[in-house]
């Protein structure tokens, strides 16, 4: 999949190059909050409903570079506004600020006023019971370099994290996924708390 994203992106530029059309291309993460399909926080949000007491965190582990939709949307307005400026070239968008995965459980848990243990572990068993910690629902996405956009276009947030993760966190439960149903299928979650539970026994004990 890589490879064929850059060859499309090749492609674009070729067309550009040979004057059918102005082209910029930017490069998004994961997008979250109202509207986006699979967004990783109710992962921890129906946690909360569930009233779960204990959570499978990686400590070291970021979520990748993520942008929430208004953030995101930004970006392509910057470049509209800027066309010579931005006019074939290609920028990395994401937030200024990212969480630890750490620091978005702790904050929603804030949000929604729930007390939980935090259960730090590697990545490599925390991902086995907690899939939604990165915007790709797997293990931590990449942390792209936004220096480009920020320098040659201007780019800076519109809406701060904790407005961006409030948001998110309001819209999902006005709008909670069907358990085991295909949101939660793309986030990779099987919300299997038995088997988390037994986790948390054995690497304690371990």
């Amino acid at each position: 999949l890589p490879y064929m994203i850059w060859v499309t992106e090749q492609a674009v530029m070729q067309a550009h190059s040979e004057g059918h059309y102005n082209a910029t291309i930017f490069r998004y993460p994961g997008v979250y909050g109202p509207g986006a399909p699979a967004n990783p926080e109710w992962s921890i949000i129906r946690r909360i409903l569930d009233s779960r007491k204990h959570f499978i965190v990686s400590g070291s582990r970021g979520l990748g570079r993520r942008a929430f939709g208004q953030n995101a949307a930004h970006a392509v307005l910057l470049g509209v506004d800027k066309p010579t400026e931005s006019a074939a070239q290609i920028y990395n968008v994401g937030e200024e600020i990212q969480y630890s995965q750490r620091q978005n459980v702790e904050f929603i848990a804030k949000l929604l006023n729930h007390d939980w243990e935090l259960v730090e572990m590697p990545a490599a068993l925390a991902i086995r019971a907690y899939r939604g910690g990165s915007a790709q629902g797997g293990g931590g996405g990449s942390d792209f370099d936004i220096t480009k956009i920020r320098t040659q276009l201007g780019y800076q947030d519109v809406i701060s994290i904790s407005e961006a993760l409030t948001q998110s966190a309001e819209w999902l439960l006005a709008n909670r996924p069907e358990p085991g149903g295909g949101i939660e299928q793309q986030l990779g979650d099987p919300f299997a708390y038995d088997a988390e539970d037994e986790l948390i026994r054995a690497y304690a004990e371990g």
